[in-house]
């Protein structure tokens, strides 16, 4: 199967002709683009691009470019046509970790104040301390209420 986060990383530095602003249309780092295409190549067992200045496909490059080229161009087709699975649209999650003293006296009017009426927010604690002995039992979680205008 493949790796589609390998294969953007690909595509990203063949369109934007380079490293560093393939990892800027990412969002990652220039090293962690250089990483993504190294393992495409590991898997693969042959380069995929001809590192030059601007880097250019490799014959499997070209082809694995034009697949995933053809997998966008499917996605949005079908993204026209079943709104539901428009990813625009849908929320960010986003996961804290916060100690149970700040959970209880501060962080949620924090998060009130500042979360639109929009967002969805559940918070989960443990419900008994794990210790040594009891780190690899199952954890027992227990929600805690948001603020009202965090739903």
């Amino acid at each position: 199967m493949f790796d589609y986060k390998l294969l953007s990383a690909l595509a990203a530095v063949v369109e934007q002709a380079g490293f560093e602003r393939g990892a800027q249309v990412l969002g990652v780092s220039q090293s962690a683009i250089s990483q993504r295409i190294k393992l495409l190549e590991a898997r693969i067992g042959q380069p995929v691009l001809v590192r030059a200045t601007p880097p250019t496909p490799t014959e499997i490059g070209r082809r694995l470019l034009n697949h995933v080229q053809q997998v966008r161009l499917l996605e949005r087709d079908l993204q026209s046509q079943v709104p539901a699975l428009d990813e625009e649209g849908m929320p960010e999650r986003l996961r804290i970790a916060i100690n149970a003293d700040s959970l209880a006296t501060w962080w949620a009017q924090a998060v009130g104040d500042f979360a639109p009426s929009s967002i969805c927010c559940s918070t989960w604690w443990w419900k008994t301390r794990p210790s040594a002995s009891s780190a690899c039992a199952p954890a027992r979680w227990r929600p805690v209420s948001a603020p009202a205008n965090v739903r």
